[in-house]
């Protein structure tokens, strides 16, 4: 007999996720994400308004509160946040993966890459609240900094500053997973070749990874 219920669990998971996720590039681990997030916190926020608000701020990541960032107040965005839900999206590490460095043939060029989604409902903090945020932004950011207390005040009415407690992680690890161990071993000495920061970081990730090829 069919499992009727396991297929609309099935189905509600997949119609919540907000990327493309095939099994193979699917990862749950919260451990993994707040890695990338504390290493890539530069991120692209989108937020729900009645149309989608963008913006690309630095957010640090706190493990009471979720995530941690400002705006300007005069940044749109602002009032957006409040009416619905939001999604951080953080990138790790990229790269260009050419068919030519595969040992099987009619292969296609791609791309791997590592993405994180943070799904909440972002919060907006208050002023004794906000001016620990930005305080933790420079402590993060430019520690040498110090910090003037009058002049961090004044400039604190300029912001509106936020935390996004995450319900929802969505991870894609796409590091040719679905690929033979010899496809993905030469992709990581091509990588290595290219001498790239970029590269170097995928490669890198591409040996932590390992395949999902049977």
């Amino acid at each position: 007999m069919a499992d009727f219920g396991a297929r609309a669990r099935l189905r509600a998971k997949l119609e919540a996720v907000s990327v493309y996720l095939p099994k193979h590039f699917s990862i749950e681990d919260e451990a993994f994400a707040v890695e990338m997030v504390t290493e890539n916190p530069f991120a692209t926020l989108v937020s729900m308004g009645a149309d989608p608000w963008i913006s690309h701020v630095p957010l640090l990541w706190d493990a009471e509160q979720g995530l941690l960032g400002h705006l300007a107040k005069a940044n749109q965005h602002c009032r957006a946040l409040e009416a619905g839900s939001s999604i951080a999206i953080f990138h790790g590490p990229h790269a260009y993966v050419s068919p030519t460095w595969y040992q099987t043939s009619g292969q296609v060029p791609t791309w791997n890459y590592a993405v994180v989604h943070a799904h909440g409902q972002p919060k907006i903090l208050g002023d004794e609240a906000s001016l620990s945020v930005l305080r933790r932004m420079v402590a993060a950011f430019d520690p040498e900094y110090v910090l003037d207390e009058d002049h961090l005040r004044r400039q604190s009415a300029a912001i509106v500053a936020f935390a996004i407690p995450v319900h929802r992680w969505d991870i894609k690890l796409k590091m040719s997973q679905n690929k033979p161990e010899a496809d993905r071993l030469a992709v990581i000495d091509a990588l290595r070749r290219q001498g790239g920061l970029a590269e170097q970081a995928v490669a890198a990730m591409m040996l932590d990874t390992g395949s999902s090829a049977r």
